[in-house]
């Protein structure tokens, strides 16, 4: 390595290996606790070493079971202190509890949304959210904590490895463009981390980002690891090829740790070492500013019969739907009931699809089969409206109706290419829309889904032309959401926020009220939030409700926003006590001490691991008061390191004094 002036260095310090015959590192992950995770993809397990280095226990056995690892890749660990295992053995993930006992997994090989075909990297934001790097499938996928798919970016080319850092930031190698380039999970790029050299990156095989958005890149052809700033300046580089300690063997993985700890995977010499590594001190990154958080999990299903088509829920919270199979309307009691027959004649149906409840509890169904809509009370048959024809009035294999604000029935006319407007009695009032294929305003091709929103416009899933649009109450077109790939239904909340259930990839996507994309979840399979070919929606009660006619249970899915977590930070002010004439060593040594009891305390006070904010604190101001006292002033934020969670029933911590809100 050339000389270089010593203020051009970082310190790097060794602190330990981790290692023990026969271990075949494939990736490593720090605990909140600082403790070392090594994964060893040949056996099968992940190593659990102490802060030095020191072998403290095992996780996981071999084998295609529940909660078994069988060709590991990659590991992470979330905020919840879960360990997260990807697996291209059973193309999944595998997720541990903080105790290292088994929770659940998700996943399944194929080249669908939320199927894995050869996962590279696994990490895990300051949200729970994680991220996964498929390099056959060139794409990385974000899934919820419970590993509902939300997400996927698709690249230009295979991914190699990941990172991320506090901006949600999604940094991606890609070998053979020689790049390594910055992502958002909308899909946006946002530019390269270029490094000086650029044509380094052909030989790297595992990088990470720290806090304060500096990148740690192991070049295994040198046998070095090097640091870099976000601007791609070089700050260190160390190593050689060898076997001591400071020496690697075609280093690969590489993690950021707490406390500016760094482990690097030393695959050819089979071992992990740990170091620490200072510079020139600089603040973390901010976090994302009004990064909205939300949990998708799913719930327990609710079984009907297989052929269920559309649902709606009453007044007094009952599911009622429509089972195209049977012929008849199905309403959720205990025990339930059924009305309606298969046939033709007066309160018969044929494969009727949509319903919809109205205010006086009457079941609307739209009869696709007998060309007719027809109303039903729990009784039975009350009355139809409607006949087959093109004339307005009459209706051609209608698919949907929906009750609007002030009682009228819309009628998705399906084969007519238009929606009609009947008043509660079945008159009709009004019709618009025309055929079209060309994306035109007003223009239809074969509507199939209704939604009302609570300023009464009307929402239409315009399946052929893969688009919803949006009218006002007598049918003046406002907006459109387009981009699907087969929509089949659509649905809408309390908050007026639009689902779309899309068969192109078995996921539900969803918007705010003025249309603008917050996420998708779901992807082929039966796992976590996963489903196959859905084809009706509800929205309830925070609660998505997603059937298929292939199967007899409807999926519920809960879904909550946490809100915002904006860049806070607290601050706290300690007083040390540094005796008369301290200087040099002692001196520092007595200002570290303060430091690490002011940041235990600070732990203290937001119910976090102390390791989690030692590394984000940042000393603000320090001055000398009487007697030899020295008052330091440190902030932190509240969210760079959100809690794990509080176990139910624990008492919220009274606020240590002294803490106040950000200077």
């Amino acid at each position: 390595m050339a000389a270089a002036p010593a203020a051009a260095f970082e310190d790097v310090r060794f602190l330990g290996l981790a290692t023990f015959d026969k271990l075949r590192v494939t990736d490593v992950a720090f605990l909140p606790s600082g403790e070392l995770l090594v994964l060893d993809g040949s056996a099968a397990k992940v190593y659990v070493f102490g802060n030095n280095g020191e072998f403290r226990a095992s996780i996981g056995t071999k084998g295609r079971g529940v909660g078994q690892l069988y060709k590991p890749t990659a590991i992470a660990v979330d905020v919840d202190s879960r360990i997260l295992v990807a697996d291209n053995g059973t193309s999944r993930i595998t997720v541990f509890d903080r105790n290292g006992d088994f929770a659940f997994s998700f996943g399944s090989r194929g080249a669908a949304r939320g199927q894995f075909r050869d996962i590279v990297s696994i990490e895990s934001d300051l949200f729970g959210f994680i991220y996964v790097a498929d390099k056959a499938n060139s794409r990385v996928s974000r899934f919820a904590r419970s590993g509902v798919l939300l997400d996927v970016i698709d690249l230009p080319s295979p991914p190699q490895d990941l990172a991320l850092d506090l901006q949600l930031n999604v940094y991606v190698l890609m070998p053979e463009l020689q790049q390594i380039q910055l992502w958002r999970m909308d899909g946006q790029r946002m530019g390269a981390f270029v490094p000086k050299p650029q044509n380094m990156l052909g030989r790297v095989t595992g990088f990470a980002v720290d806090g304060r958005g500096d990148v740690y890149v192991a070049d295994r052809g040198t046998h070095r690891v090097l640091k870099f700033s976000r601007d791609g300046t070089r700050l260190v580089a160390f190593g050689s090829k060898g076997r001591g300690a400071g020496q690697f063997s075609s280093p690969g993985r590489v993690v950021a740790g707490p406390n500016r700890r760094v482990a690097i995977a030393d695959t050819g010499n089979g071992r992990a070492q740990l170091y620490e590594i200072r510079g020139a001190d600089k603040p973390r990154l901010a976090t994302a500013p009004s990064v909205a958080v939300w949990r998708v999990e799913r719930e327990s299903d609710v079984v009907f019969g297989q052929g269920i088509s559309d649902l709606d829920i009453d007044a007094s919270g009952t599911i009622i739907a429509t089972n195209a199979t049977d012929g008849n309307v199905v309403i959720k009691t205990n025990p339930a009931r059924k009305v309606g027959a298969p046939g033709r004649n007066a309160g018969q149906l044929r494969r009727p699809r949509g319903l919809a409840v109205a205010p006086n509890g009457q079941i609307i169904v739209a009869d696709t089969g007998n060309h007719r809509i027809q109303v039903f009370d729990r009784n039975g048959f009350v009355r139809s409206f409607a006949s087959r024809g093109s004339d307005p009035g009459n209706v051609n294999a209608p698919q949907d109706v929906i009750v609007g604000l002030q009682g009228y029935i819309y009628v998705a006319d399906t084969g007519n290419h238009r929606i009609q407007i009947f008043n509660d009695q079945g008159i009709l009032l009004t019709w618009f829309g025309a055929h079209g294929t060309e994306g035109a305003p007003g223009r239809f091709d074969s509507p199939t889904a209704l939604q009302v929103d609570k300023q009464n416009r009307l929402y239409v899933l315009d399946t052929g032309n893969r688009r919803v649009q949006i009218f006002d109450d007598r049918g003046n077109y406002i907006d459109a959401v387009d981009g699907f790939e087969i929509p089949v239904d659509i649905a809408l909340d309390e908050q007026d926020r639009l689902f779309v259930a899309d068969q192109g990839c078995d996921c539900v996507h969803v918007y705010t009220a003025d249309r603008r994309k917050l996420l998708s979840f779901g992807g082929p399979g039966s796992g976590p939030g996963q489903m196959v070919d859905p084809s009706t929606l509800l929205s309830f009660d925070s609660r998505v409700y997603v059937g298929s006619s292939g199967s007899q249970a409807i999926k519920v899915f809960r879904i909550s926003n946490e809100g915002t977590l904006p860049e806070e930070r607290l601050s706290y002010t300690h007083d040390y006590a540094v005796p008369a004439g301290t200087v040099g060593d002692l001196r520092a040594q007595l200002r570290r001490e303060a430091f690490l009891v002011a940041t235990a305390k600070i732990a203290g006070v937001l119910n976090m691991p102390v390791e989690r904010i030692i590394d984000d604190a940042r000393i603000v101001s320090e001055r000398t008061v009487a007697n030899g006292m020295v008052e330091m002033t440190l902030t932190v934020s509240k969210h760079a390191a959100p809690a794990p969670l509080a176990p139910a029933g624990a008492a919220s911590r009274a606020p240590a004094q002294r803490v106040s809100s950000p200077r």
